[in-house]
This record gives C-alpha cells, sequence and structure tokens, in this order.
C-alpha cells in the first residue's frame, strides 16, 4: 500500500464558513437561513466537538461547552438526560442516531438538529419569537404549543406526528417543511391558530401520509397554508375519526394545494378534501375516484379555481359558492358551478374573483429564495489543492472495516477499488468530506458500490449509508440488481448525503431488476460527467403487481442537488407508476436530456434551476410532470416540453433563436400543457395543442392573461366586457 503525505489545515470554522460562502456560492440570497448554509457544508462537520456513545451522559454539557457536537452514526445516547437546545448550537448524528428528547429554548435562532432519532422535540409556549433554525433528517414529533414560530425550515421530518397548538395565543409563520413524511402515526399533522394572532406563509413541499391510523390533516384559523406535491394514502385504518377527510380546512382566507394524489383503499366512502377556505387553489389532482363525494366545499367558500383535477364526486354546502373547473378529467373542457361553459369561455365577471386566486397564489412563493451551490469538489481535476494520503488497492481494508463496524468511517485520502463495496442492511460509508475521502474505480468497468442482501424469494425493506465522500471513475457509482440486492429488495430511508459521482460511464446510480427505491431522501448529492445520474430498469419479465424485478420508485426527493454535464439526468421507464418523487432547491445543467419517464405520478420540480440542457423536448413523459417556482435558461437550440407539463409560477429566458419552450414537431401534439402565473408568451400558443395559458395581474384584472387552447385554435378564456 502506497501512502502520500498529508497537507493538513486548521481553519476556523467562522473562517472557513465565510470563505467557502464568498468564494464559492454561484447564487447569493439574503434570504437564506445560517443554518441551512452550514448543512450544506457537510453530513457530519469534521470539525465539530466529538462525543463517542460511551459518553453520552455528557450530551448536555457537551452542547453548553462546546456549541457544536457531533455524534457516533446510529449510536444510543438516549441514556443522556433530556436536552435544551440555545441559540447557535447544533447536533449532528447520523444514519439513526438516538438521542432523549428535545426542547427549544424560547427565541432560539440559528439551532441545528440534524440526522437524530428521538421521541419529540418540543417548542415551549412563550412570547419569544423562536427563528431561523434548521431540523434536518429527523424521526420524531413535533409539539409546539402557544409558541411563535418563524423563518424556521424542516427538511425530511419522519415521524411521529407534527401537533402545532396556537389555538389560545402564538403563531406560526413563514415556515418551510420540505419533505413531510408520517406513518400510521394520527392525527399526522395538526395545525390549529387564532384570530387575534395570524398565522401566515407556512408552506409544505412534498408530504407524504402514509395509512394513519385515525385523522390525517387537520387545518383551523390560516390567513394562508400551501401544500407542493402531497400523497395520502387509506386514512383511518383503525381508529375512528373527529374529522371526516384526509385534509381538513377551516377558518383559513386561502389554501393552495398543488399535485395531491392517493386515495383511500380500505373505505370507499372516505373523502379527500374537506375544505372551509375563503379561496382556494386546485391544480394537477390525481386523487382516486371514491364512492362518495371526495370533495367538500364548506359554507364560507367563496371562490374555488381547479386546473386539471379528477373528478372525485363534490358537494358545496353553500350555494354562493364559485367553482371553476379547467380541464377536468384531462379534456379540454370549462365548468362553470358543475356545469359546462358554454363556447369554452367563462364570463368576463369572474375574472376579478380567479385572478386574486392567482394573485395570492404567486405571494406564496414569493419569499422562497433560490438556492445557492457551493463549488462542485474535484479533488483529482487539474487544479486541485488537495494532497491527499493514496490507499491503492483499497477494496478489501475497506470491506473489513464495514464487516467489523457495519459504518464505516474512512480518514480523507484517495483511496482505490480494484473490486466493489458490498453493502448489507444498515451497513455504509462516512467520509471525511466530498473534497477529503474519494473511492475512485480501477477500472471503467466496475461497479463502486453494490448491495449485499440477495433478497430474492421475498419482498423485504432494507437500508445503506453514504455520506461526505466523492465517488469516481467505474460503469455504476451504485449498482443495486439481482445478483447483488436481490430482486426483492426495497431500499427504504437510505441515507445519501453530501456525495460526489462523477465520471461513471453507465450511471451514478443504477436501479436494476430490484423491487424498490421507496421513501428515500437524497440530499446535497452531485451528479457529474456521467452516462446516466439516475436510471431505473424493470425486469424485462415484469407483467404487473408486487413481486420481484418490478423496480418502481415512490416518494424519492433530490434536494439541493446537482445534475451537470449527463449524457441524460433522469431515465425513468417505470413499468408500475412511480409516485411523488420530487427535485427540490436543485439545478440541472449542460445534460443532454433532463428526463426521459414512463408512468410518473405526481413527480415534480421545485424552485429549481435549468440552465442549457439539450433534448428536443429535454422534458419526456407520458404522464404529468410537475414545476413550480422555477426558472428555465436556454441559450442553445433545442426545445424543453412537449406535453404533460404543469407549470405554476415558472420563469423562461429564452436567449437562442432554435430554442423554445414547446417543440414544434408536426407529428406530435403538444397537448396538455398549463402554463399558470408563467411569463411564457403569446408565441407559445401558437405550438400548443391543448392547455391553458393563465397570468394574473398585480395591477387592474382586466389585464389578466387568459388563453383556452384546443385543437391548435387558442380562443380568449374570458368573454369581453360590455362595452370594451
Amino acid at each position: 500500500m502506497r501512502i502520500k503525505k498529508a497537507l493538513s489545515l486548521r481553519v476556523t470554522v467562522s473562517t472557513l464558513l465565510i470563505a467557502l460562502l464568498i468564494q464559492n456560492a454561484t447564487v447569493v440570497n439574503a434570504g437564506s437561513l445560517l443554518c441551512s448554509d452550514k448543512l450544506a457544508q457537510a453530513a457530519v462537520p469534521q470539525d465539530a466537538f466529538y462525543l463517542p456513545v460511551n459518553k453520552a451522559l455528557q450530551l448536555g454539557s457537551a452542547l453548553n461547552e462546546h456549541g457544536v457536537v457531533r455524534l457516533d452514526p446510529n449510536g444510543d445516547y438516549t441514556r443522556a438526560f433530556p436536552i435544551k437546545m440555545k441559540s447557535n448550537q447544533a447536533l449532528y448524528g447520523l444514519a439513526g442516531t438516538k438521542v432523549p428528547d428535545i426542547v427549544i429554548s424560547a427565541g432560539a435562532e440559528n439551532v441545528i438538529v440534524s440526522d437524530i432519532h428521538n421521541g419529540k422535540i418540543v417548542f415551549p409556549a412563550s412570547d419569544l419569537v423562536t427563528s431561523r433554525n434548521c431540523f434536518n433528517r429527523i424521526r420524531t414529533s413535533i409539539e409546539i404549543k402557544h409558541a411563535k414560530l418563524e423563518n424556521n425550515l424542516f427538511t425530511d421530518f419522519q415521524g411521529g406526528i407534527i401537533n402545532i397548538d396556537n389555538s389560545k395565543r402564538g403563531y406560526i409563520r413563514n415556515n418551510r417543511f420540505i419533505k413531510t413524511m408520517t406513518h400510521t402515526a394520527w392525527p399526522a399533522l395538526t395545525i390549529l391558530g387564532n384570530s387575534t394572532e395570524p398565522s401566515y406563509g407556512n408552506h409544505f413541499v412534498w408530504t407524504n401520509i402514509l395509512g394513519p391510523m385515525g385523522d390525517s390533516i387537520i387545518i383551523d384559523q390560516q390567513k394562508n397554508i400551501t401544500f407542493t406535491g402531497i400523497d395520502i394514502e387509506s386514512w383511518q385504518m383503525k381508529a375512528p375519526m373527529d374529522y371526516p377527510a384526509a385534509i381538513n380546512v377551516s377558518n383559513t382566507d386561502f389554501l393552495s394545494i398543488f399535485m395531491p394524489h392517493g386515495g383511500n383503499l380500505r373505505i370507499e366512502s372516505a373523502q379527500y378534501f374537506n375544505l372551509d377556505a375563503k379561496k382556494i387553489f386546485l391544480m394537477g389532482s390525481f386523487v382516486k375516484t371514491q364512492s362518495m363525494p371526495g370533495l367538500i366545499l364548506g359554507k364560507h367558500v367563496q371562490e374555488l379555481l381547479a386546473i386539471n383535477t379528477l373528478e372525485i364526486g363534490h358537494k358545496a354546502e353553500n350555494a354562493e359558492t364559485k367553482v371553476t373547473e379547467l380541464f377536468k378529467n384531462n379534456e379540454p373542457k370549462l365548468f362553470d358551478n358543475w356545469k359546462i361553459a358554454e363556447n369554452n369561455q367563462l364570463s368576463s365577471l369572474s375574472r376579478p374573483a380567479i385572478n386574486e386566486i392567482l394573485r395570492q397564489e404567486k405571494v406564496v412563493y414569493k419569499n422562497w429564495e433560490k438556492p445557492k451551490f457551493l463549488k462542485i469538489p474535484n479533488p483529482l481535476g487539474p487544479n486541485s489543492q488537495n494532497i491527499l494520503k493514496v490507499y491503492e488497492n483499497a477494496s478489501e481494508s475497506i470491506q473489513s472495516l464495514i464487516d467489523r463496524q457495519n459504518i464505516a468511517k474512512l480518514e480523507p485520502g484517495i483511496y482505490y477499488l480494484s473490486k466493489s463495496i458490498e453493502l448489507k442492511d444498515g451497513q455504509g460509508i462516512v467520509g471525511a468530506g466530498q473534497d477529503k475521502t474519494i473511492l475512485v474505480a480501477n477500472s471503467s468497468d466496475m461497479d463502486l458500490i453494490v448491495g449485499a442482501n440477495h433478497i430474492n424469494h421475498e419482498l423485504k425493506s432494507t437500508w445503506f449509508v453514504l455520506a461526505d465522500l466523492t465517488l469516481q471513475g467505474g460503469r455504476n457509482g451504485i449498482h443495486h440488481d439481482t445478483e447483488g440486492s436481490g430482486g426483492g429488495a426495497q431500499y427504504h430511508r437510505s441515507v445519501l448525503s453530501h456525495i460526489t459521482f462523477r465520471n461513471m460511464s453507465n450511471a451514478a446510480i443504477f436501479l436494476d431488476s430490484i423491487y424498490a427505491w421507496d421513501n428515500n431522501f437524497l440530499d446535497n448529492i452531485n451528479f457529474i460527467n456521467c452516462g446516466t445520474a439516475i436510471m431505473q430498469r424493470p425486469n424485462t419479465l415484469y407483467k404487473g403487481g408486487d413481486v420481484p424485478g418490478t423496480t418502481y420508485m415512490d416518494k424519492n426527493v433530490c434536494y439541493r442537488c446537482q445534475f451537470e454535464h449527463n449524457t441524460i439526468a433522469l431515465d425513468m421507464p417505470g413499468k408500475r407508476g412511480n409516485g411523488l418523487n420530487a427535485f427540490i432547491d436543485s439545478q440541472f445543467k449542460n445534460n443532454g436530456k433532463v428526463i426521459s419517464a414512463i408512468h410518473p405520478l405526481s413527480n415534480f420540480f421545485a424552485n429549481s434551476i435549468f440552465i442549457d440542457n439539450q433534448g428536443n423536448p429535454a422534458f419526456e413523459t407520458n404522464k404529468s410532470l410537475g414545476f413550480v417556482h422555477t426558472d428555465f435558461t436556454q441559450t442553445i437550440a433545442g426545445s424543453l416540453f412537449q406535453r404533460y407539463t404543469l407549470c405554476n409560477g415558472c420563469s423562461f429566458d429564452i436567449r437562442q433563436l432554435d430554442a423554445s419552450i414547446l417543440t414544434d414537431r408536426k407529428d406530435q401534439k403538444a397537448e396538455l400543457n398549463f402554463f399558470i402565473n408563467s411569463k411564457v408568451g403569446l408565441s407559445v400558443s401558437k405550438r400548443m395543442h391543448s392547455g391553458l395559458i393563465l397570468d394574473s395581474s398585480n395591477n387592474d384584472p382586466a389585464e389578466m392573461l387568459g388563453l383556452f387552447i384546443n385543437n391548435n385554435k387558442t380562443t380568449p378564456l374570458f368573454t369581453l366586457q360590455e362595452g370594451r
């Protein structure tokens, strides 16, 4: 084994943070959180004070003395006393590190709780405002009662329940919840406000409520609340319900729901929506039909605007409620209060109300800052300044460490692999950083990481851990196939954090004839110069049902990921539906094609950036894809979309004469494209076979843009006002 001398640099945490933010950030936004910027640096910062599990009783004192503490991966610290966290304190676990209950001090700022499992995190009653804190990869319950929370970030919540009770005093404002998942717990999500101290601006991006035994979502007394991408499945599994539906909203001014999905397969009479908000925006609903009305509108509902939704039965308790449905059941028709509109036009009298709904919808995304990214590490690049230890033929030593410790912690170095690293259930590798720990394939036809569970004759969940390292060269970075993982392997709640995949000839991640990837959170992942970033290949013999080889992808979230210079970023030809996969705060740049997908169900991109991706179109799919608050820049030839596009609040900067938003292929229909609150220009309608262009006006509702397109014919959505 050859070892080169390591270069050791000692830098304070504050100096390192300032240098990285100033020199390496490609986008700077004053709205970002300091705690979020810190989480972008590493899954586990190596300069944090390390507390081994055998010193668990010192956890509280370690936090008070050192401020930032890291714990053992999957370690059990529950014998420590309950923890009270204060401003500027941070606690890092990994892969299910267990800790006691946590209380967040009232008024705390810049607290980080990352990758821990515990019973609950409590925000106690107080008139102090707790703000600008980050909670990442937490498996717990959250209790907020009569407290004030503003501008906090929750990412990858796995509960447990979320119980927010400000019914007497307190509020929550402008908090963002990205990837919220509960399983069997109930009520899964409760948010109660009061009329004296209004709550508003809270946004749930990707929410999965899976099989709650009783009630699902209960919301009361909010100025506004937003759900972007939500799937609720089989509520009221056993316990009786106090509320009639999966989503129950009351005493609320504005409600926005984008791409809801799911249904109750156990109770045919179950309702999905029980909504009593004054104004409601509903778009891209793929909720399964129930035998009873699935949509109940309460007596205070003034206006519902529904775009591209499925009919699930409806009931309005107030005869004055105005319901406008556009392209219901994927048909180019307009419905005005349940009746089809003549000539596919709405009365000009409805324009102000629809304009107000869309205007409020714009406000929802106004304060969502665009993602910023650190410079992608390239430790083996020609300009690299790293001098790292080099380990030849390191496969055997790494495998031996994994077999002894399950989760191997590797020191800084360049590790050359002559054979694949095999990971069984719960095993993994944690490096010292993407620029510090590099695993390199010795040949271009080998896989770096493979599964080793051999689950072939049953369906079984498994998981693995990779964090803070670079995988480079080889055929596949991660290869899950029948030979290693087994055809029945379902990868679930795996930990993939702060990884760079570089120069994989086939794919960075290759799912090959296994059972599934289901509910995994991939954060701060870089996919650079690979054949494919994420590749899905169901077994060619798959004919249907839940069997080995299905290779479905459900509820996987990429957060703050970068896809650059890949031949294709996402190659997802599912044979079974791929439900609620999402790409949030991510960037796709200079890829040959962004996505080729078959059977994506409620898949969406949120607050993401697309720059100069090729393909004609760059997005190719046979089902709807959602895009929310997303920016597209195109300075090269080619088109973005062909069909089944739901754009809500998107911006387009098309700078090349041979570039376009929609394809102009005469042999294919550019159908079912919806551009809502998206600046696309009238020229787009000339390429559309069917769809809508609808954009609100901040000044005069009469100036709002409304176009209805069917069979290549464009007509105004609203009738002309008399006298104009």
